[in-house]
């Protein structure tokens, strides 16, 4: 941990004390020079006697540090390597600190402020969004969100019903009414 700053051979220098490296920095006993850690890993002991630590998967440390750190929220270790920055995670996705990939959002769910450190929403009934989505859609009109799931499909009206945009089932035409275009978007008449 400590090295002969001004070592030259058969000199009187070499008498003179050993200096500390510094906290991110090692160095092995009889150096001459202090080594920086090198990307990737880090002097989490604070202790320039030891190697510098090998940080794990999911952690990223700059050059001369003494911590390894989790990738932030929102962002991931793509290519396992904590030496390298760590990658954002793009949007209909998200990813809590210290992840090695990022969790797409599910059907039925959207990236709604398109921020990948938050979680994905959940959609209404009356919606539905496919994995990935960054916004849920109503059911289009003559379609229903029959089971209220929106993870499934939206399910188109038979002949004969109609729904409205957004709904959740679709209503038979009334008495005195028929479905004279068999096109269950629009109303009856």
């Amino acid at each position: 941990g400590q090295y002969d700053h001004d070592f030259v051979t058969n000199s009187e220098s070499a008498a003179t004390e050993c200096l500390s490296c510094a906290n991110g920095f090692y160095s092995a006993a009889g150096s001459t020079s202090c080594t920086e850690c090198v990307a990737g890993r880090a002097d989490e002991d604070s202790n320039p006697a030891t190697a510098c630590a090998q940080c794990a998967v999911g952690k990223y440390a700059a050059a001369g540090t003494t911590s390894c750190i989790d990738c932030d929220a929102g962002t991931y270790d793509g290519d396992t390597d904590s030496s390298t920055e760590c990658i954002a995670c793009g949007a209909g996705y998200y990813s809590a600190a210290g992840l090695t990939s990022c969790t797409i959002c599910a059907a039925g769910e959207h990236d709604s402020d398109s921020n990948p450190a938050t979680e994905c929403t959940a959609c209404t009934s009356g919606q539905y969004s496919a994995p990935g989505s960054t916004a849920c859609g109503d059911c289009a009109a003559g379609y229903a969100d029959a089971d209220s799931n929106p993870a499934t499909a939206c399910a188109q009206c038979a002949v004969g019903k109609y729904a409205a945009a957004g709904t959740t089932s679709c209503t038979d035409c009334d008495a005195g009414t028929y479905d004279g275009d068999t096109d269950s978007s629009t109303e009856c008449i």
